[in-house]
């Protein structure tokens, strides 16, 4: 019942912001709590992540092609293995513009480069979109995530509202 009945949830704040045309730096915080319920160590997870990004827009004739570079730090706490997971993060994205169309597709792929802790590395490959509200913006993107050394796939549904002020 209830919020136990989720499998993770998060918090997240970010400060964004444009430095030169085109240019922009983030900064974002996240608290994770995941519902472990498999293995030696179950309850709920708790971590803490810190992001922060360097992009650039470039507009060719048509639509938004955006090159975005990361770095984020993973701090493990409660109920976790204890071990830091930090990673560069290279992403490509490209939105095409679709005349009369508020919420206009976009393609992305993404290279996280693991550099401690969970030492394998990740493609992701996918598509999304975003519906500015006066309020913020409800976005819904659908990725597949390989892991290089574990020989995994996983297929990713993400929605979210963000409040923007």
């Amino acid at each position: 019942d209830g919020i136990s009945d989720w499998d993770s949830y998060f918090v997240e704040a970010e400060v964004e912001y444009e430095f030169l045309k085109d240019f922009q730096a983030e900064f974002e915080f996240r608290r994770v709590f995941n519902q472990d319920n498999t293995g030696n160590i179950q309850g709920t997870e708790r971590w803490s992540r810190l992001r922060f990004n360097l992009s650039y827009d470039y507009k060719p004739i048509k639509g938004t092609l955006s090159a975005r570079m990361g770095y984020q730090e993973r701090f493990a706490q409660e109920g976790t293995d204890g071990s830091a997971r930090n990673k560069w993060r290279y992403r490509l994205t490209y939105e095409y513009p679709i005349k009369n169309w508020k919420a206009d597709p976009q393609f992305f792929t993404e290279y996280l480069q693991a550099t401690s802790g969970q030492r394998s590395d990740e493609w992701r490959f996918g598509m999304a979109t975003d519906l500015n509200l006066k309020t913020g913006r409800v976005s819904l993107r659908f990725f597949r995530e390989d892991r290089v050394e574990t020989n995994r796939t996983l297929y990713v549904l993400d929605m979210r509202y963000r409040l923007e002020f």
